[in-house]
């Protein structure tokens, strides 16, 4: 009993010293993705502001208990209401504390290794959890200090209670030996004073019918004892007989009820799995006959754009090898559009300026088209932007605008009334490939939506509603020099 307590005991507080020590990290899914950069008229990925005139990392802390925070030692706010403390910090490896104001003892620790400036990051305090552990562990050390006295406590009780009753079975013993001996003397009074008498009176009759009613009492009290025995050992074994019968019945009851609960607990699972297994075969018919009614829809569809296409589709290619489709040659002022090399070159020499070159084709943006071409960023400010322009309208000034961002950003936006507004704002993707490597841009149109690919990946599918004209070609950004090649625009013709 005692080693199992000293274990239990020092379980205890082993499973303590560990609770207390945990210190919880925020999940990588809590943390606040990198913003990418906002699209401006510059069409450049955002930049961080700061009051630092450095670079700077900005970390927005939340606690879910009113708390003061400490970074390296040094008080740096304190969180209360639920509100964000705001710490600016440099490039480097600094210690994160968060003390409660309502227990001092609750404490949060993190090291943090700052190895990017520009950002805001949040990050969660949980001191609510701390707090819980500390006060179950202080509970369980009082519960247990309580059993352990309890415990001794009955220990002790049990100790004396068996020593009394040790004592009054010495007392009885003591009690019964001295009657023993008591009754012993006495009798060998009365043989030695009936011997005596004996032999004074020459054994009277008197004496002879006393010595016959002695023998005769004392056969009747040693029969009765005898009856008296055999009741009792007769009582005792129906007894026992009685208790082993009823052990016997109530085992084999619970056999039976547990052989029962068994048998319906498997009768159950076997319907609960046939009905699954229906269902399931029920909704994979179900969803074979649907994938089966989409594939027909899908093929009938299929069918009649392939006759539209043959009856009213173009195709429009360009390796650059010439200018064959007379695009606009430009090189003077601020921007240089030339064929060398078979490739289409675009250089913008000002920021704060877009630079593009359209053709009108003769496309319905009402139909489905698909427009792709390859292009290499060459120099110039990575987070410029470069890119295609489709479905648009030179003479409106209207244009849809697909750009990607050297550094592996891409951006859907569009022109009208003389503003640049967001349809899909900078986003970060794999699939773009960074610096001076080639992209494939592709524009697709389907029924009603617009999807938009980067090197055969679908990067966004949107609603579209329609586009401003039929001009489609190429558009930068600000300072840069960007290279494009291979131009495929598919279509159906204006009727």
């Amino acid at each position: 009993m005692i080693c199992k307590k000293t274990v239990s005991f020092f379980v205890i507080i082993f499973w303590a010293v560990i609770s207390f020590g945990q210190v919880k990290i925020p999940s990588k899914q809590t943390q606040t993705k990198t913003a990418p950069p906002k699209q401006t008229t510059t069409t450049k990925p955002a930049e961080t502001k700061s009051t630092y005139t450095g670079p700077v990392h900005t970390l927005k802390v939340m606690s879910n208990v009113d708390c003061n925070i400490y970074v390296d030692g040094e008080l740096k706010g304190t969180i209360t209401d639920g509100n964000i403390a705001r710490i600016n910090l440099k490039l480097g490896e600094y210690q994160l504390k968060a003390v409660s104001t309502e227990n001092s003892s609750d404490v949060f620790r993190q090291i943090l290794k700052i190895e990017k400036t520009g950002i805001e990051k949040f990050y969660e305090v949980d001191l609510k959890t701390i707090a819980a552990e500390r006060e179950r562990r202080e509970y369980s050390e009082q519960s247990y200090a309580e059993k352990n006295a309890a415990v001794e406590k009955a220990a002790r009780e049990k100790a004396a209670a068996e020593q009394s009753a040790i004592q009054k079975a010495n007392a009885e013993k003591a009690a019964r030996e001295k009657a023993a001996a008591q009754q012993m003397l006495a009798e060998k009074k009365a043989a030695e004073k009936a011997a005596q008498e004996s032999a004074a009176k020459e054994q009277t009759e008197a004496q002879r019918l006393a010595a016959e009613k002695a023998a005769l009492e004392k056969a009747e009290r040693q029969k009765a004892e005898a009856e008296r025995l055999a009741i009792e050992k007769a009582a005792q074994e129906k007894a026992a007989r009685e208790k082993a019968e009823a052990a016997t019945l109530a085992a084999e009851k619970a056999a039976a009820e547990k052989a029962e609960a068994q048998r319906l607990a498997a009768e159950k699972a076997a319907a609960e799995r046939a009905a699954r297994e229906k269902a399931e075969a029920e909704r994979l018919v179900i969803e074979r006959a649907e994938r089966e009614k989409a594939e027909e829809e899908a093929r009938r569809i299929a069918e009649e754009k392939a006759i539209e296409f043959s009856l009213n589709g173009f195709t429009v290619t360009d390796d650059f090898s010439d200018n064959k489709n007379d695009w606009l040659l430009e090189n003077y002022n601020n921007k240089r559009m030339i064929i060398a090399d078979s490739k289409f070159v675009a250089e913008g020499y000002l920021d704060n300026f877009s630079y593009k070159n359209l053709l009108n084709f003769p496309v319905n943006p009402s139909k489905d088209f698909e427009m792709e071409v390859n292009i290499q960023w060459i120099r110039g400010e990575e987070k410029n932007g470069f890119g295609i322009d489709f479905a648009s309208n030179e003479a409106t000034k209207s244009y849809y605008t697909f750009i990607i961002a050297s550094i592996g950003y891409y951006s859907i936006i569009y022109h009208k009334n003389g503003t640049w507004e967001d349809i899909v704002k900078w986003t970060d993707s794999k699939y773009i490939n960074r610096g001076n490597e080639v992209n494939k841009l592709k524009v697709e149109k389907q029924d009603d939506y617009l999807l938009f690919y980067a090197n055969g990946e679908l990067l966004e599918k949107i609603d579209w509603n329609g586009g401003f004209g039929s001009d489609f070609g190429f558009r930068i950004f600000d300072k840069q020099l960007v290279e494009y090649d291979d131009f495929l625009l598919k279509g159906i013709k204006n009727q």
